[in-house]
């Protein structure tokens, strides 16, 4: 008798715990499992962006997470979570767009039910963007222009303006598809007759 009730405690203790463990990964799974969805490289290989998923999106009709991991020679500068409205669909590639600039890289995180989520990453893990360096900037201006000169005489007969970053993408397009206006100085580029505007992905994203 005392062996059966043995057993018996033995067999309700394996099946607990059976379910136990069905319950606590069927929970990582849906909760807590990062899965990658998307990988992004930069031209110049040096950045590359993952997108990951965050367990499966709330029932029925919920939020769907996420993050995404942004690794820069092959140093992780950030990890960023996020919160997709989607209809409750799975994460996928359309979910974010990609533009690649010199100094950082803009995210743009979409779902069907909420406005574009726009992020702005520097490759030197900074939150604030200070300019491109001279090398930067002279290293760019070779591969589009070749070889050429700048000048900051107020009389040249060339007119070279420099739109680097996501805060100049307002100003960048006031002066390019606004009105002629002393609201906008930059616009006076319109009546010069030898003015080029020089600009990233990030300023001409919006």
């Amino acid at each position: 008798m005392k062996n059966k009730v043995k057993l018996f405690l033995l067999l309700t203790g394996i099946v607990a715990s059976l379910i136990l463990i069905l319950e606590g990964s069927l929970w990582y799974v849906t909760e807590c499992k990062y899965t990658d969805i998307d990988i992004q490289v930069s031209p110049d290989e040096r950045c590359k962006l993952t997108l990951q998923m965050k367990g499966e999106p709330e029932w029925p009709f919920g939020s769907t997470y996420g993050r995404i991991l942004v690794r820069y020679d092959e140093k992780m500068i950030n990890k960023i979570n996020f919160e997709i409205h989607d209809d409750g669909a799975m994460l996928g590639k359309e979910n974010w767009n990609i533009i690649w600039g010199l100094a950082g890289v803009q995210i743009t995180l979409m779902g069907s039910e909420q406005d574009d989520q726009i992020l702005q990453i520097m490759y030197d893990g900074t939150d604030v963007f200070f300019g491109y360096s001279e090398e930067q900037l002279t290293t760019e201006m070779k591969k589009r222009y070749g070889n050429i000169k700048l000048s900051g005489r107020e009389d040249a007969k060339e007119v070279l303006v420099l739109a680097f970053g996501h805060k100049k993408a307002n100003a960048l397009r006031e002066a390019v598809e606004g009105a002629y206006s002393h609201k906008c100085t930059l616009s006076a580029l319109q009546a010069h007759p030898h003015g080029i505007i020089v600009a990233d992905e990030l300023a001409v994203g919006e």
